[in-house]
Order: structure tokens, then sequence, then C-alpha cells
């Protein structure tokens, strides 16, 4: 089912609020950029260049994803991981 723009935007707010916060897991992040699009794990692939297997183990905290693999899952909402010094 098709999310209204209102609810996608309620979804966004919701999403962007948990990154200030720092209260949001990579898996977290992912599905619910996902499911802003209203797209399966095949369609999000695709659309940003990684395989379903690879969405599913980002979204499932298993196998090893490559940081270059969670940026591009994160990357339709101008997000992105990152190493920094403490």
């Amino acid at each position: 089912m098709k999310r209204s723009k209102e609810e996608r935007l309620q979804a966004r707010e919701e999403l962007m609020h948990k990154v200030e916060r720092g209260d949001l897991k990579v898996s977290e992040a992912v599905k619910l950029i996902r499911a802003l699009y209203d797209m399966n794990q095949t369609e999000f692939g695709e659309k940003v260049g990684l395989t379903k297997k690879t969405i599913y183990q980002i979204e499932n905290d298993t196998g090893n994803p490559s940081m270059e693999s969670i940026n591009k899952a994160l990357s339709p909402m101008k997000l992105s991981l990152r190493v920094a010094r403490k």
C-alpha cells in the first residue's frame, strides 16, 4: 500500500529526528528509507546500485557490507556513515 504524501513527509521527519538524536541503527535507517520510497528490496537495490541480497543483509544486520554499500543504501536521504576521531 502506497503512503500518502503527508505520511511520507511525517516518516521522513521521524527518520531525520532519529538521525539527529543518534538513535538509529543503520539497519533501521535503510528499512525506513526504503519504506519512504514504497519499494521492495529488489527495487530499492536497483535504485541505489546494490543487489537485493546486500539490502537484505544491511537491513537484517547480517553479512559484512562495506561502508561503500551502506553509504549507497543511505544516499537517497543524503545520509552517510563515516568514521571519525574521538
